[in-house]
């Protein structure tokens, strides 16, 4: 397969000949997924994806548990913070 892309929910490309017969493609339940990714800014590390937040294991690795897991955290953050504004305020 060459150029293959997912564009608006449809699956766009070329299936090249293999040995002069086309290959049959099958597509089950496809869905993203996290991956390894390597930062080579500062000497290159690997990170992978989270399997645990806050010392509990992970339901799954979803990108969308994951969003979520984070929107909570950050939104946390950021009402201690304001709390803590507030205190300093009063």
């Amino acid at each position: 397969m060459e150029g293959v892309s997912i564009q608006n929910g449809q699956l766009t490309g070329r299936i090249l000949p293999v040995d002069g017969k086309l290959p049959t493609v099958e597509i089950h339940n496809p869905h993203p997924k996290l991956v390894a990714v390597f930062d080579d800014r500062f000497g290159g590390e690997w990170y992978q994806p989270p399997y645990e937040h806050l010392g509990s294991k992970l339901p799954d690795s979803a990108p969308l548990t994951i969003a979520r897991l984070l929107m909570k955290y950050v939104s946390n953050l950021v009402d201690e913070a304001e709390s803590y504004i507030h205190q300093q305020s009063t």
